[in-house]
């Protein structure tokens, strides 16, 4: 292969990437929402859990790995930083719940 032919080569692949025939394929997407977790909001399962978990201080602790009154000095603090609003297709989870994904 001369010079000529790897310029060339180098010509078609910087093409075939400008056109994206080089990106990897999307997956595709199913569900809005998955089937299991389908529910959730109508069984209030975060909400059961939490509420019971704070009746608790070690527990709330070894799941959290931080206090009570610290956990709600750090959402009041982050609550206007992960609070998203509800949209007509679905509602937000909220800052609590986000919290908890972060901490986790």
């Amino acid at each position: 292969m001369g010079l000529d032919d790897y310029d060339n080569l180098f010509k078609m692949i910087a093409v075939a990437e400008a056109f994206g025939e080089l990106d990897p394929p999307k997956p595709i997407i199913k569900y809005w929402v998955h089937p299991i977790k389908h529910d959730r909001e109508e069984l209030n399962q975060f909400d059961t859990f939490y509420t019971n978990l704070r009746l608790y201080s070690e527990n709330f602790f070894e799941y959290y790995r931080v206090s009570i009154t610290f956990f709600d000095e750090l959402l009041e603090k982050l609550r206007p930083y992960i609070t998203k609003e509800n949209i007509q297709f679905r509602n937000s989870i909220s800052a609590e719940q986000r919290l908890t994904i972060i901490l986790r």
